[in-house]
């Protein structure tokens, strides 16, 4: 496993803890608890520690990605979002805010949902999986050359890897795929969800060339 991918689990995990935790103490707000809320602020340690890793592991990931992904408006909302709410949150819970602890909330949870499905609209759009079988027949004869390896290696390595399942961002296991030639040859054109299309910066014959060593890894 990759570091950017270790680095993108390690981040859900935060995540989800510092949403929890912070969900824990509006709970206790909401309900009056003053008394457990301000055993529980004592910690003030733990908000920074998750606080600092959120920006560390979100900051690399954002920097990491940069290059790679057509689409990522969400990544780059959800940062924006992420860091607005550790403030809120943190001012939030010192002047005991009900209000503004349920938008934190909110915002968090919704940036938890972004996160998941990589849409700021909740559509997940992660390049599709044909599931048909594929028959002999409908793939073309494809002589793999050393241009067609240089081309995959040089666009494709970055998320699938040499033999194809590398499977960084959820990348589609290329080893496995039974989509058809032309599929693949439309999907590396014209890109999808978070995979960036080709189109403006290979000819046809090199996203050609391209699909057919795909199913050399097959």
């Amino acid at each position: 496993m990759d570091t950017t991918t270790i680095m993108l689990k390690a981040h859900i995990i935060i995540v989800s803890f510092f949403l929890l935790y912070f969900l824990f103490k509006t709970i206790l707000l909401l309900a009056g608890k003053k008394e457990l809320l301000d055993t529980v602020r004592k910690y003030k340690m733990v908000d920074m520690i998750l606080g600092v890793l959120i920006l560390l592991s979100g900051g690399y990931l954002w920097y990491a990605t940069a290059d790679l992904f057509e689409h990522r408006m969400w990544l780059d909302v959800k940062a924006l979002l992420v860091v607005i709410a550790i403030g809120l949150g943190i001012v939030s819970m010192k002047k005991e805010n009900k209000l503004m602890a349920i938008i934190v909330s909110l915002i968090l949870i919704y940036v938890y949902g972004v996160a998941e499905t990589k849409s700021l609209t909740f559509k997940k759009t992660q390049t599709e999986i044909v599931t048909e079988e594929v028959s002999p027949t409908e793939e073309p004869e494809v002589v793999i050359d050393q241009e067609a390896k240089a081309l995959y290696e040089a666009h494709c390595n970055e998320c699938h890897g040499f033999d194809g399942s590398l499977g960084k961002f959820s990348a589609t296991n290329l080893k496995t795929s039974t989509m058809f030639f032309t599929k693949k040859v439309e999907l590396i054109t014209n890109g999808k969800g978070m995979m960036k299309g080709f189109g403006n910066e290979l000819t046809k014959e090199e996203i050609e060339k391209i699909a057919g060593y795909l199913i050399h890894l097959k």
